[in-house]
């Protein structure tokens, strides 16, 4: 082992991948429960609008309205997708 770390080697490319991927899925657990009222998420309930719909039978935005125990429930998935990734974990405070 004495050939030192080169990043456009096959271990460099796969460094690469794997810091990229943890970036990725760290932006995902941080704008998770902030966004998911807001833009896109507010229309969703668990993978998209048009698959809810076909679900669920209703427009999502009119059961989250309607249905104050979805809304909780979703909020808590939110928060058990954020809350592993976040660094400050005693002071989440639900964003019901």
């Amino acid at each position: 082992m004495t050939e030192s770390f080169r990043w456009l080697s096959p271990l460099g490319g796969s460094v690469a991948l794997f810091l990229g991927i943890g970036i990725l899925w760290l932006l995902i657990g941080a704008l998770t429960v902030p966004l998911h009222n807001k833009g896109i998420g507010a229309g969703t309930i668990f993978v998209s609008h048009t698959t809810d719909t076909a679900f669920f039978g209703k427009d999502p935005s009119d059961l989250l309205a309607s249905d104050p125990a979805l809304r909780k429930l979703r909020t808590l998935l939110a928060h058990l997708v954020d809350t592993p990734l976040r660094k400050d974990t005693e002071n989440v405070a639900p964003a019901y």
